[in-house]
């Protein structure tokens, strides 16, 4: 799967590895488009954007032909592109989801055959500015010119399984017995640039199933490469590790210098045992169920989980590894019902582990054990159904037990099944149905999927087993080899509070079971006081706490909340908004520096597990003293590699009255108005799906009311801010250009009183909203220049231009003309106070733009001002008179840049996009209007063609980004006559 970045946003690309084509997924909305058949295999492909297009390059099938030398032939490189049509929608919603519109991929054409690969090609990457292919006998280095490929660099090496590139920097390839690093170093071989595979270190190490580059900067004293691989040991044990390859220079003899491997392991999977543990349900706040290899069903504490080595107690047995736990509650009865790897089943009582029923069912695993839902009459209710991994199914009873049916498999996965009456329904994932009849135990008819999906459409069937919503909605099922047991912390704190004694939801707790169950149904995890009901809370706190990073607070929790820090590790990682984290490393740092989201969740789960402790007397001063390290000072323990929390993940539990992290309704210490406005500003602006579109005027209006209270600097500073972060929001609530002059007005200190520290934050703001909507910050900027209030408020209005063209010049370049004109009318002469006021102020302006944008120029002897536009016309002002003298167009494409000759009577101008150079006489005399290659004569209303026009090539450089352009593209003047124009490094020179 390859994810691009199109222009209407995220689209998906997945591909087969057989052949199967392509097909487009929407990201936003997750609907496919029409899928693309191609015959080539699809392993590993890479993408690429050049000139505005995203194309797809994979290898063709290895062919079994060979040339005249009796040689294999090489695979072919074909390379597709991916066309983006806009979507057709009338949808003005600004919250709703835009779809994309069609993606297709065209045919793809070879540009060429892999000359220096044989075999089939294992995959291609992307390379900085190149590309890389490898099979399992070599990797080849190359780029794409002129639907060419050129070659690069080739290297050989037998046995190749995977290859990771991080840049030029490292290359890790793997084989069977060893990884290898190389680094590819820039040559000349007859002229021609080509890369060197020079080897940089080599480790004997087990095959590399995967490999990824983590993304870490590199270090700050010598850099490094950190890559990620999963790889099996001889043993059967799974690692997954990291590895980080400096990067120091090698000397002239190659000896020490070349990077070292510094490997750390992040996870590694238990050595395979007689009692392997495969499957886990949690039962309560203390207990949970296991099922082992050897088929044993057990009860264990989870305080027991991490000091026993003893093997486990047994409550049941199979006859198979255990595949499948569930708990049903019938009768008020809690039944356990386990499946296996042999296809058995059983079903026992919690409460004494008496056997109800076993079943010997099918002869491949049971993978799922589902309730059935259905009416009465079909006699199945309170009855089962066994999915096995291989598609059969059977339906059971546990009162009386008994077998009812057993619909045989048709070797594809059950997608859904649904009843009605007493027929079932079975839909299979490769696209075939059943309807069975379960008292005649006989199959009624077959079906295609549309027909399936016509019956469920008809409402008479009850589906009770779908899929594709237990992959969404259930947790992460156990596989047969390393069984991951989620806990819920939100499940576990209410059930804490639950049991406080000033709680009423404690009625409904069960009483403690007796003395002589204890043993099985013992709630109690801390031996040191046995009526302490808080055990699970201190496990999860002691797995997910960070010990080390600060002795006072680690002696705090031992000593005064009794959590222990755990001899063993059992928090593989921590879950939620999405997101998955795993720490890197072992130091107490190293879970506070992944990323903005890991901290905000970590932190989410200490603090919230920590405020159950507030609840308890003698608890609750060591409980806040443990929250305000983590919530104050976790940073500065931390260091500079802190990632602070993300907004966003706080903000989905902010309005959520369940959890702990929200200040509870009736509550003393309630915020105050601007607090309030503040916070939800910045919640709205993370993550505005969160908050209701009335919500979003009523802050809006806080906003501007805000913005206008000179009184109160704290509500004008929450304001821009808020602004600052969202402004893009803010606009469709309020009238936007009063918001944006209130903002111009901070920015420029229009008011004496105004801070500075508030005048910069405002500039800040001014150059957010000059980013997410121009048209309106040019309109009102236009509009404040000519008709400022004073000459102070005009001048400063011409300082925050000057400003916006320091720090955005690419936010001001689509409007530089009408920029231009605005401050042109401004030194109008027929308005004395007017031209007197900003003279100065102008002329500032005007050699900003000038030196900032190669698209203006001004002579200063003729008091004229060119100016290129984006259609290819050039307008010329006379700064004498504030007006427009005319308007040259010999150009159908963006103007580049222009300039005056240093006499004044040439103007040249430049558009890369047309490779094209137009000269024109401007002369300043009478007689010089009536030349060829003048302009218009003003009023005229006639047109006038170019002096000159000099066509040029200069290849790559006509496609240069905007950004480019202000850099390096320009005029010189050797003479007046004869001009040169610069592109990066290149020259051209023409006589004009």
């Amino acid at each position: 799967m390859e994810v691009l970045t199109l222009e209407d946003g995220l689209v998906s690309i997945c591909y087969g590895a057989s052949g199967v084509g392509f097909v487009a997924v929407d990201l936003d909305t997750l609907r496919p488009q029409a899928p693309v058949e191609c015959a080539s295999s699809l392993v590993r492909p890479a993408t690429i954007f050049k000139q505005g297009v995203h194309f797809l390059i994979f290898a063709s099938s290895p062919t079994s032909s060979t040339s005249a030398t009796g040689e294999p032939q090489p695979p072919q490189l074909l390379v597709g592109p991916v066309i983006s049509e806009p979507a057709n929608t009338t949808n003005t919603d600004p919250d709703a989801a835009h779809p994309l519109g069609a993606v297709r991929i065209e045919a793809p054409h070879s540009v060429g055959p892999l000359v220096g690969l044989s075999g089939f090609v294992l995959g291609i990457l992307t390379c900085a500015d190149d590309l890389l292919a490898f099979d399992s006998m070599g990797v080849l280095l190359f780029t794409i010119r002129d639907q060419r490929i050129v070659t690069l660099g080739v290297l050989s090496l037998p046995g190749i399984t995977n290859v990771c590139v991080e840049g030029y920097h490292a290359v890790l390839i793997s084989t069977a017995t060893s990884l290898f690093c190389y680094k590819l170093d820039p040559a000349q071989v007859s002229g021609r640039a080509v890369f060197n595979f020079v080897l940089l270190e080599t480790q004997p190490l087990s095959k590399v199933d995967y490999s990824a580059v983590l993304p870490l900067p590199p270090t700050a004293a010598s850099g490094s490469s950190d890559f990620l691989i999963a790889r099996s040991t001889p043993g059967g044990v799974r690692v997954l590790e990291s590895i980080s390859v400096s990067r120091r220079s090698t000397n002239p003899e190659g000896l020490d210098g070349g990077p070292s491997f510094v490997t750390n392991s992040l996870y590694e999977s238990r050595a395979p045992h007689r009692e392997q543990v495969t499957c886990a349900l949690k039962l309560d706040r203390e207990r949970v169920l296991l099922g082992y290899s050897t088929g044993v069903v057990s009860v264990v504490r989870y305080a027991d989980l991490e000091a026993s080595t003893e093997p486990p107690k047994m409550h049941a047995q199979l006859a198979g590894a255990i595949t499948v736990l569930k708990t049903y509650d019938l009768g008020n009865r809690p039944i356990i019902i386990a499946g296996a790897s042999d296809g058995s089943a059983a079903a026992w009582d919690l409460n004494d582990w008496q056997p109800l029923a076993h079943w010997s069912l099918f002869a491949s695993p049971v993978s799922h054990i589902v309730p059935i839902t259905t009416s009465p009459s079909s006699g199945l209710s309170h009855a089962l159904a066994l999915v096995s991994a291989n598609s059969p199914i059977a339906l059971v009873s546990l009162f009386p037990p008994q077998l009812h049916f057993v619909l045989p498999g048709t070797k594809s996965p059950v997608e859904r099944i649904a009843t009605s009456g007493d027929e079932m329904l079975v839909v299979y994932a490769h696209g075939l149905a059943r309807v069975c009849h379960i008292e005649g135990l006989e199959l009624r008819r077959s079906m295609d999927l549309r027909t399936a999906a016509g019956v469920l459409a008809e409402g008479k069937w009850t589906t009770w087993f779908s899929l594709a919503d237990l992959r969404t909605t259930e947790r992460p099922s156990p596989t047969a080899h390393e069984p991951f047991l989620t806990v819920d912390l939100r499940e576990d704190i209410e059930d804490a509070l639950r049991l406080l004694p000033w709680a009423e939801a404690r009625r409904s707790v069960p009483a403690p079971a007796p003395a002589s169950e204890v043993e099985s149904c013992d709630l109690v995890s801390d031996t040191k006081n046995s009526r302490d009901q808080l055990g699970l809370v201190r496990l999860l706190l002691s797995q997910v706490l960070t010990w080390g990073l600060d002795q006072d607070t680690d002696e705090l929790l031992v000593d005064n909340l009794s959590i222990e820090r755990p001899a063993v590790q059992l928090a593989s990682a921590v879950q939620s908004s999405g997101a998955i984290s795993i720490s890197a490393s072992h130091s107490p740092t190293a879970p506070w520096t992944l990323s903005s989201t890991a901290t905000a969740q970590r932190l989410l789960h200490i603090v919230c597990l920590l405020r159950v402790f507030l609840n308890f007397p003698d608890t609750e001063r060591y409980a806040s003293q443990a929250i305000v390290f983590y919530a104050s000072f976790l940073a500065d323990s931390v260091g500079s590699a802190f990632a602070f929390p993300a907004l966003e993940v706080l903000a989905d539990y902010w309005l959520d009255g369940s959890m702990p992290s929200r200040q509870p309704a009736g509550s003393n210490h309630h915020a105050s108005s601007d607090q309030a406005v503040l916070i939800l500003g910045l919640v709205a602006a993370e993550k505005f799906k969160l908050l209701p579109a009335v919500l979003f005027k009523d802050i809006s209006e806080s906003i501007t009311s805000f913005l206008a209270d000179d009184g109160l600097p704290y509500h004008q500073a929450i304001a821009t801010e808020l602004c600052t972060r969202g402004f893009e929001i803010w606009q469709n609530y309020v009238d936007a250009m009063p918001l944006v002059r209130q903002l111009f007005g901070l920015a420029t200190g229009r008011t004496a009183a105004t801070p500075n520290d508030l005048r910069n934050l405002a500039r800040l703001a001014t150059l957010h909203v000059a980013g997410v909507n121009t048209p309106l910050f040019m309109t009102t900027l236009s509009f404040d220049i000519l008709n400022a209030q004073s000459a102070a408020h005009r001048n400063a209005t011409m300082k925050l231009l000057g400003f916006m063209v320091r720090k955005k010049p690419l936010v001001l370049y689509t409007s530089l003309p009408r920029l231009a004109e605005a401050v042109v009318k401004s030194l109008d002469p027929t308005v004395t106070s007017m031209r007197e006021s900003v003279q100065q102020a102008a002329t500032v302006i005007l050699n900003e733009l000038v030196r900032t944008y190669p698209s203006i120029d001004f002579h200063g002897s003729s008091q004229r001002l060119a100016v290129g536009t984006h259609e290819g016309a050039t307008i010329v002002y006379d700064l004498k008179t504030a007006t427009r003298l005319y308007v040259l167009e010999g150009h159908t494409r963006a103007i580049t840049a222009l300039s005056w000759s240093p006499d004044g009577r040439r103007l040249v101008s430049v558009s890369l996009e047309e490779s094209r150079v137009v000269v024109w006489k401007v002369g300043v005399g009478i007689l010089s209007m009536f030349t060829p290659g003048a302009p218009p004569r003003q009023g005229s209303g006639g047109t006038a063609t170019p002096f000159k026009t000099l066509d040029f090539a200069v290849g790559d450089e006509a496609h240069m980004t905007t950004a480019a352009t202000l850099e390096w593209v320009a005029f010189e003047w050797p003479t007046d006559r004869t001009t040169r124009l610069k592109i990066r490094e290149s020259a051209l020179t023409f006589a004009v």
